[in-house]
């Protein structure tokens, strides 16, 4: 809600400065107000169409965090975009072949079509990139005879070429195809950590500096995926991880707090207020759940 997201920006302008993700990780000192950088993940051309405008309304760095692959391939729907295309659009029985079982769902029926987004949703997650490509082949198979998939909704290269010239338009990658960089092989995690950055510099001209991670959660990376970042030059890297970042901060974890579109205004109040206590409660739920991997100077 593009009306929403000016009333975010102009309460946070109350109290805080906007500032670059720079600005923020340098800071050492303890500042009269709070320190905000704003970030927009993926490289939807709404982030241009819509957001860019109130971020210099307000005079806001506007972090923009690039899969370059659906740039580059327009009929490259994200898998989440053609999980929620064919919610809204398909309102009979669904078969197709899964990784490893047949799937079957009646999506005339709201409690199915809840299930085939979540639960599908979880199988694209957790797929290497292979499996993840094989998974959208078979879903495009089955519904592309009755109905036809759009194409993505990213920005193309000349728009991003077009908005580099804003002084506060910071480019950033994340990755070139959006996918788990823990299942990724180790020429594949060098593949999608360096091939995103090198498109964007041709794009743009800018030097792209900071990285998130797709997906953003610990549990989608290893202790190879910050290592891949490191080495690849980039000055750090964000996850989503809910917390403030302090001056222990990790540079290559660095925790954001995701803002949920569906939130009314005094729930993005709250949660921002509130994001010490939620990571809290993250991670006394981690200590208690062995899956999640042990990483080095965590953000306290």
């Amino acid at each position: 809600d593009v009306e929403l997201f000016e009333k975010e920006m102009k309460w946070l302008s109350s109290f805080a400065d906007f500032v670059s993700l720079d600005t923020l990780l340098k800071e050492k000192a303890r500042p009269e107000r709070w320190l905000v950088a704003i970030t927009f993940d993926d490289g939807y051309a709404s982030n241009l169409s819509y957001g860019l405008p109130i971020c210099e309304k307000f005079n806001i760095p506007m972090h923009w965090f690039i899969s370059t692959q659906f740039v580059i391939n327009p009929k490259s729907l994200p898998w989440w975009d053609i999980l929620l295309y064919i919610v809204k659009k398909w309102n009979s029985l669904l078969e197709f072949n899964g990784l490893q079982e047949q799937y079957s769902f009646d999506l005339g029926r709201r409690s199915e079509r809840s299930r085939f987004f979540y639960l599908l949703s979880d199988d694209f997650r957790n797929s290497p990139p292979s499996g993840r490509d094989e998974l959208v082949e078979n879903l495009r198979k089955a519904v592309e005879p009755h109905l036809e998939l759009p194409e993505n909704e990213m920005a193309r290269m000349s728009d991003i070429t077009d908005a580099s010239c804003s002084p506060l338009l910071r480019l950033g990658a994340h990755s070139h195809s959006h996918t788990n960089l823990a299942l990724c092989s180790d020429e594949e995690l060098e593949r999608e950590v360096n091939e995103g950055r090198r498109l964007l510099r041709e794009w743009s001209n800018q030097e792209v500096t900071w990285f998130a991670y797709p997906f953003g959660k610990r549990k989608y990376l290893d202790a190879r995926c910050p290592q891949a970042v490191l080495d690849a030059g980039f000055q750090g890297a964000l996850t989503t991880e809910i917390d403030y970042v302090d001056r222990d901060c990790d540079n290559f974890m660095i925790p954001r707090l995701g803002v949920d579109g569906r939130w009314d205004l005094t729930t993005f109040q709250a949660r921002v207020l509130a994001a010490d206590i939620v990571s809290r409660i993250d991670r006394k739920s981690t200590r208690l759940n062995s899956s999640h991997i042990p990483l080095s100077r965590m953000p306290s």
